[in-house]
């Protein structure tokens, strides 16, 4: 895609594999501009979406509800990685600790509970205390 002349950038968050259990890459599309997104392996249509405007404003989008980020493809030291760097080491080392003392099964559950915290607290916009 190549948005070198458009006033904004795009960052794929989600893609769609899957639109009512049928493999998105098979439907048909009307655009003759048409082109999957890819993240990893995954390809399909894109899901979640930022447009980051030049001119600074950010406009996020979903081709879906948000509750379709129920379960999240990650690792473990993803989750503790992006822990760390948006709330700190201590609160990371905590976590961790909480984790590592559950069963296999109850890991992976919490994993899923851990990256949903993280995705829900994300604003993909800056905000300031200057008063207008």
């Amino acid at each position: 895609m190549n948005l070198e002349n458009e006033p904004y950038s795009i960052q794929i968050l989600t893609v769609a594999t899957k639109l009512d259990k049928i493999d998105a890459t098979k439907m048909r599309y009307d655009s003759k501009s048409f082109e999957f997104s890819k993240i990893n392996e995954h390809e399909g249509v894109v899901g979640q979406a930022i447009l980051a405007y030049k001119s600074g404003g950010r406009l996020i989008m979903s081709s879906c509800h948000w509750i379709s980020l129920t379960n999240i493809n990650t690792t473990e030291e993803t989750v503790f990685k992006t822990y760390e760097s948006k709330y700190g080491t201590e609160y990371s080392n905590k976590t961790k600790s909480e984790y590592y003392s559950l069963s296999k099964e109850q890991q992976n559950e919490q994993l899923q509970v851990y990256a949903n915290y993280a995705v829900q607290k994300s604003a993909p916009c800056k905000y300031s205390n200057k008063k207008l």
